[in-house]
């Protein structure tokens, strides 16, 4: 840049609802900030969503910045299985094989918890997040102060999931810088059916899984994930006719 820092950025290609999608998600986000901004317990708490820049290039073509030391969580998740000796497929396979030959009709909530508990025992420990993010950041100052950062990142989107039904929030959707514990999540908007209806069929209002809490720890979860979710709904009905 003209200020001697460098700007990383992705190269996207411009589809038109879903680049009108994210134009709205982006002014709502900033329309969001400043209400934050204004609003006490959500400014003391330093409350405030990640906005990337776009730059267009053309009509086909835009520039969308993103940060050197940003991964997916997906990114990371196939790390640390690796390190751990698992290949990052294996649970999508052991869940193949287990109900290829059983009707869905049969398939139980009682057998997928079953499923699930298997693949969290074997392969998908509750630590794999905290042990990642432990050798990353080193220090336990720098940690904690990511643990923050991150808790009321996860909070603020995950309340907007709720609130607008925005579903599929699957590993590769979500970023979280490493510098500084910002997430930025892509395809962030609604999906609508044939018949203009909202489609939602996700079974949890958001993503909050054992790696994520055990990573953010019970003292954040019921702490600060609560208090952050809380401000920010007083915000948003606080001045529910701005955002009107």
């Amino acid at each position: 840049g003209s200020d001697g820092k460098t700007y990383h950025f992705f190269i996207q290609y411009v589809i038109s609802h879903v680049t009108r999608s994210d134009e709205r998600m982006s002014q709502f986000f900033v329309i969001l900030n400043d209400i934050m901004r204004q609003f006490k317990e959500t400014r003391k708490r330093d409350l405030v969503l990640e906005v990337p820049v776009v730059v267009p290039v053309n009509n086909r073509l835009r520039l969308l910045s993103t940060n050197a030391s940003s991964l997916s969580l997906e990114d990371i998740y196939e790390v640390s299985s690796r390190a751990e000796g698992h290949d990052p497929d294996d649970p999508l396979l052991l869940h193949r094989s287990i109900v290829k030959d059983l009707d869905p009709v049969t398939l139980t909530r009682e057998m997928k918890i079953k499923i699930f508990d298997q693949i969290k025992t074997e392969m998908v420990p509750d630590n794999l997040l905290s042990k990642y993010m432990s050798k990353r950041i080193t220090s336990p100052d720098q940690l904690f102060a990511f643990k923050k950062v991150f808790t009321t990142q996860i909070s603020l989107t995950g309340y907007l999931c709720y609130l607008l039904n925005i579903g599929e929030r699957h590993l590769n959707k979500i970023r979280v810088s490493l510098n500084s514990g910002r997430i930025t999540h892509s395809d962030f908007f609604l999906q609508y059916n044939s018949k203009s209806a909202v489609d939602f069929h996700d079974p949890v209002p958001f993503r909050l899984t054992p790696n994520l809490t055990a990573f953010m720890t019970p003292f954040m979860v019921d702490g600060l994930f609560i208090t952050a979710m809380h401000s920010m709904n007083l915000a948003i009905y606080k001045y529910q006719e701005v955002i009107k």
